[in-house]
């Protein structure tokens, strides 16, 4: 009996163990790709006085979004993610409909990540279109609204020893501020901006060309991006589907 006993309570250790085990089980990293607007007031190009500009809602469509991890010590690491079908952004949020989600990555060391963008490049949908309010010298404000109908492709990067650990999820941050647009627009060009009905300074490929063209010579949609841990509960609940395509 004593021994038939040790051997019932031997299996329970083992069995528990078995079960322990189990229960850890290692979760592949996941990463988020996710936009932060910038919504604060910025100022124009310097001169004897400044205004300023602060965009606070509107739409950012992409018609295509691409992600690719590089390892220099694995290539079995090496990773990219094509996300398929238009995206818009909300300015205001920095929210994206649909989710673009998240995809699993290897846990690893990388050396490089990059995320590929383009904007929409469509005849009669415009790429972007900003709301927000032009504030003069004098402390007038007028409102604004920038229309961007042009496509183009942009590369963000992050170089170094980036690692990715299982049973964490990490976040791909990029930083969307106007102010890189928007600076070779002078105060002068606002001043003699014209208006339409509403009272509103419009810049598009049809009005205050001049303004659009200062903006679209060197247009650059953003510049930098950050991989960093997401240490926000809640933001590992996903759906089960997954509509990204690997490769």
């Amino acid at each position: 009996m004593k021994k038939t006993g040790f051997i019932y309570i031997l299996g329970i250790l083992f069995l528990s163990v078995a079960v322990f085990t189990s229960c850890q089980k290692q979760v592949t990293p996941e990463l988020t790709l996710s936009f932060s607007t910038v919504t604060t007031p910025f100022n124009l190009a310097a001169q004897k006085s400044v205004g300023q500009i602060a965009f606070t809602s509107g739409s950012i469509i992409l018609e295509k979004a691409k992600f690719e991890a590089k390892s220099d010590q694995d290539d079995s690491l090496n990773t990219e993610f094509k996300f398929q079908g238009m995206v818009t952004i909300d300015y205001a949020t920095g929210q994206t409909t649909p989710d673009i989600g998240y995809v699993e990555i290897p846990a690893g060391t990388y050396k490089k990540i990059k995320v590929k963008l383009k904007l929409l490049d469509d005849d009669n949908t415009p790429s972007i279109q900003l709301n927000g309010t032009y504030t003069n010298p004098d402390g007038k404000t007028i409102p604004v609204k920038f229309i961007y109908s042009d496509g183009g492709e942009f590369e963000l990067e992050q170089e170094g020893n980036i690692s990715f650990d299982n049973n964490q999820s990490f976040l791909a941050q990029i930083e969307i501020d106007p102010s890189l647009w928007f600076k070779d627009v002078t105060d002068e060009m606002m001043a003699n901006a014209t208006v339409d009905s509403n009272g509103v300074i419009v810049i598009s490929k049809d009005q205050n060309k001049d303004i659009y063209d200062a903006i679209d010579d060197d247009f650059q949609f953003a510049k930098q991006m950050n991989c960093r841990e997401n240490d926000h509960e809640g933001d590992n609940d996903h759906d089960n589907d997954n509509d990204h395509d690997n490769g």
